[in-house]
């Protein structure tokens, strides 16, 4: 440690910055409080596993308490009960960040004036009127360059605008840009919410559309579209890019698995094990409308069973989910109640194998989906390769699964021969070779005609040429970033890297459109009305404003 010097952390007293004295870099970490230290230019997690314990048994960190937890839990269920908050809402990233910073406030005043009572909340905040105000300034401000920069970014890497209702609120449509910057990340942009009236057209979300893409200078043709079981809004939309939404595609498939109709040698057994399997989710409902009314029953148990109403494949999943993880105390609580539901949950435990079935067959679903709904990142190249291994796996379902994966994988691929050729699109293989970790693969997705024709046109130009000759280390899907190397080698793949950027901007779903507009979701029909459309299109345009800070 001779050549070091141990520099004070003003952002973190419980470790000090190892500096090496010659090149002046930091170097490593050592613990305030001990002589462990950790070579590297960021400390791991071991280590702040240990400075934590060390903090924590010098008295140098407070320990949050159970009692501290109980008592905020207790604060947010009030909140709940008095303003109808989803715990969704209470939890958001957003809502995290304001406590932190109240958190991080009042610990910052007690160093300050630890004698002193601590400060009002209302010294901190300002009444209704005041933000509106700021959000109307901060809007007049700063939009108008925001504006410019987006427009930038679609001349110079197009992007695709999802347009789609916002959740269940059937009559509120919002429309959202994906575009990559200049750097490679990808920015997921709400441009505006409208309010549409029951007998809304084509034509009317065209020429809203227009309006709105125009006051950031884009044209209707600069982008590409999509949208989810809405597909109506799009009628109107010719002479661009279209593609439609992988999630409406697989619940479709999902819901459709369940209601088997085909003549073939064993369609009597798959019609008869799927019917069993629907009719032995219509007693897991019967027990969710048996506990509705028999709340003391309910709060005994260790989860509360919930059905949402309903009555698609993933509510049915969900429902029978539920039913898997009650404990067996929960069990015998139930055994132990008034009839019917002893003779109930007899019936499922004596079918609890088909019900496990239908859960884990179902979960190959959800789990593509929640791969494919991610909006942060590149998704729409993961189509091909999920689909083909999905596609797979079914068929080898229908032959070596238990008898209720042979009926749900053969239901699943009759929908799916049905559905496919509707939902495939040239620009999902096209995206697959736009990921160069995926090249050595090619052939597990596409026939040899297709290759040969890659092969082909690949020749025509040196840089295309190039580009299927580049040598990429095989890497874990999971750790290969997609946007890191386009941003690496764009340069040495002119062509191609501007056709990514224009295609890998293209979402598999349009899940960003409630993932970004969330609140409208969780408001009261009430409270969305009293909110001027002026109102919404500023939090609209201010939420856009806070993806490039």
């Amino acid at each position: 440690m001779d050549k070091m010097n141990l520099i004070e952390n003003t952002k973190d007293g419980r470790f000090y910055l190892i500096q090496n004295k010659i090149t002046n870099e930091i170097v490593g970490f050592k613990c305030t409080f001990c002589e462990y230290y950790n070579r590297g230019k960021k400390p791991g997690g071991s280590f702040y596993k240990h400075i934590r314990n060390c903090a924590l048994n010098s008295n140098f960190e407070y320990d949050v308490q159970r009692e501290d937890r109980e008592l905020f839990a207790k604060l947010q269920l009030e909140l709940m009960a008095i303003d109808f908050d989803s715990p969704h809402c209470l939890c958001s990233p957003a809502k995290k960040e304001l406590y932190q910073f109240l958190i991080n406030y009042g610990h910052s005043a007690a160093i300050k004036a630890p004698k002193c009572p601590p400060p009002k909340i209302e010294q901190l905040l300002f009444d209704r009127t005041v933000l509106f105000r700021k959000l109307e300034n901060a809007i007049s401000n700063d939009f108008p360059e925001i504006k410019q920069k987006i427009q930038k970014l679609v001349k110079n890497n197009s992007g695709c605008v999802i347009i789609d209702m916002i959740g269940k609120s059937k009559h509120y449509f919002g429309i959202v840009l994906h575009v990559f910057d200049d750097n490679w990340n990808l920015k997921v942009l709400p441009l505006d919410i409208q309010l549409f009236e029951e007998d809304a057209t084509g034509e009317n979300v065209y020429n809203k559309t227009k309006e709105v893409l125009n006051e950031y200078g884009i044209e209707i043709e600069d982008v590409s579209y999509k949208t989810g079981e809405e597909t109506n809004m799009l009628l109107n939309f010719n002479n661009v890019e279209k593609t439609s939404c992988v999630s409406h595609f697989l619940k479709n498939i999902i819901n459709g698995l369940l209601i088997f109709d085909e003549e073939s040698d064993d369609s009597q057994t798959v019609d008869k094990n799927i019917k069993d399997l629907m009719d032995i989710i219509e007693k897991i409902k019967e027990i969710v409308s048996l506990l509705n009314f028999r709340t003391n029953l309910q709060s005994q148990l260790n989860l509360k069973l919930i059905n949402d109403m309903e009555n698609d494949g993933l509510s049915k999943f969900h429902l029978a989910k539920q039913f898997l993880n009650l404990t067996t105390n929960d069990l015998e609580i139930l055994k132990s109640s008034d009839e019917p539901l002893p003779n109930i949950i007899q019936f499922l435990l004596q079918n609890k194998e088909k019900i496990m079935d239908f859960v884990n067959f179902i979960s190959k679903f959800e789990e593509i989906l929640l791969i494919l709904q991610e909006s942060e990142k590149p998704t729409i190249h993961l189509i091909k390769p999920l689909f083909v291994q999905l596609e797979k796996q079914l068929k080898e379902w229908s032959n070596n699964g238990s008898e209720i994966y042979k009926s749900l994988s053969k239901s699943a691929l009759l929908f799916w021969n049905l559905k496919i050729d509707e939902f495939s699109d040239e620009i999902y293989d096209i995206s697959c070779f736009l990921n160069p970790n995926q090249l050595p693969n090619l052939s597990n997705y596409f026939d040899d005609d297709i290759l040969q024709k890659m092969k082909n046109y690949s020749f025509a130009d040196d840089q295309v040429l190039r580009y299927f000759q580049e040598d990429v280390p095989k890497i874990n899907d999971e750790s290969f970033n997609l946007n890191e190397w386009w941003k690496k080698y764009e340069l040495l793949h002119q062509i191609i890297g501007k056709l990514a950027k224009k295609i890998l901007a293209i979402p598999a779903t349009t899940s960003s459109m409630e993932n970004l507009i969330s609140y409208l979701n969780s408001m009261k029909p009430y409270e969305r009305n009293k909110m001027k459309d002026v109102t919404i299109s500023n939090l609209v345009k201010y939420k856009t404003m806070g993806q490039f800070q």
